[in-house]
């Protein structure tokens, strides 16, 4: 389930609210806190360690379909290829009983600019037809409907999230985006109809250009969203290139003004993480000094303003650095795999990092 994730977009995205806050647990919390299931290494055993981890450290799941969309089997509802069959079995079989689910599906390209790719093995001519298909198509809308359908009865998620960082890569301008949105209607207010208990939403970057947050496809696709759905990794900003990730030089003004753009929704954080190792990424000019105990004060910050602000989840990218893995596709994936790889709470070896300790004294603690 390794994939890389690219990392365009990033350079300009991703933002956070970190004020000094005090380093005092609370008697409550309003949110779960867990991870994404990315694997620290190659193989079957390192999948089983990544769900085990969630056991241990989390209470909540998130599963994040993002490798396309099986569109013609969707469309006609006919069993979905073996490949894709077998992940999704595997990952419902794999789910802890006790965790609640966050599920997101992904309709959007892997640079979040055009339509998804498909997902299975098919057909090479079938599969250019429906790459080629745009968001208006009748087709699209469909098929897209019944996956999320179909996916929603087999997880039985808590949560469901029907587009990842919508907002990434779009001006308001784009030709893609201008048939997008009425998408993100036809899905969002058909789903609500259909699922009217389930939180239905789509996740959201904050865009940064120029020193200024560019807010216009932001509230425009807010619409179509029960939540402020927050993906982000502060590190690569404000200092992406020959910088480091002390947090307290991230603008203690971003988060909020984020959330302030829907002061009457709920916010939950569906990806974040912070660099604990130095981080250099020449391909895409990354060179970021990175530091345990700044990881740490992270976690710190993001659980105290979250809970500030009722938040109701938080996701973070992967509990476990994925060094084993990053050496063994060295040369393979694109160099922006390397971008999230110590990130994790636990390091390389397995070994808890001080952000561990924070994140087990307010798992800790009960939900209110």
């Amino acid at each position: 389930m390794i994939k890389p994730k690219y990392i365009f977009f990033l350079l300009i995205s991703f933002s956070f609210s970190c004020k000094k806050t005090e380093d005092l647990t609370p008697k409550s919390r309003s949110f779960y806190i867990g991870f994404q299931p990315w694997e620290h290494d190659l193989g079957h055993s390192a999948t089983i360690h990544a769900y085990d981890n969630i056991k241990i450290y989390g209470d909540i799941i998130s599963t994040q379909l993002d490798d396309g969309i099986p569109w013609e089997q969707a469309l006609n509802g006919t069993e979905f290829p073996t490949d894709v069959m077998a992940n999704l079995n595997e990952r419902k079989s794999l789910t802890p009983s006790s965790a609640k689910v966050f599920l997101s599906l992904m309709p959007l390209s892997e640079g979040r600019n055009d339509i998804a790719a498909y997902w299975g093995q098919e057909n090479e001519v079938i599969k250019q037809e429906w790459e080629a298909k745009n968001f208006t198509d009748s087709t699209v809308i469909t098929a897209y409907l019944n996956y999320c359908r179909r996916m929603i009865d087999f997880f039985d998620p808590d949560y469901f999230c029907y587009a990842v960082e919508a907002n990434a890569s779009f001006s308001e301008t784009d030709i893609v985006y201008q048939d997008f949105l009425p998408f993100c209607d036809t899905v969002y207010s058909t789903l609500k109809a259909e699922y009217p208990n389930l939180p239905i939403m789509l996740s959201l970057v904050t865009n940064f250009l120029g020193g200024e947050i560019v807010y216009g496809t932001t509230e425009q696709l807010l619409q179509y969203s029960d939540y402020v759905a927050i993906s982000s990794y502060p590190y690569l900003l404000p200092n992406a290139s020959n910088g480091n990730a002390n947090p307290q030089k991230i603008p203690s003004n971003w988060f909020s003004r984020m959330a302030n753009l829907a002061p009457n929704k709920p916010v939950c954080v569906t990806e974040t993480a912070y660099i604990a190792e130095n981080l250099k990424v020449s391909a895409y000019f990354i060179d970021l000094v990175g530091r345990e105990e700044w990881q740490a004060e992270y976690v710190q910050q993001l659980f105290t303003e979250m809970n500030n602000l009722d938040a109701e989840f938080i996701i973070w990218f992967t509990a476990r650095d994925y060094d084993y893995a990053g050496k063994k596709l060295e040369g393979i994936v694109d160099p922006a795999f390397y971008v999230w790889m110590d990130t994790g709470i636990l390091d390389g070896d397995g070994k808890e990092r001080p952000s561990a300790k924070i994140w087990k004294q307010w798992k800790s603690i009960p939900i209110n």
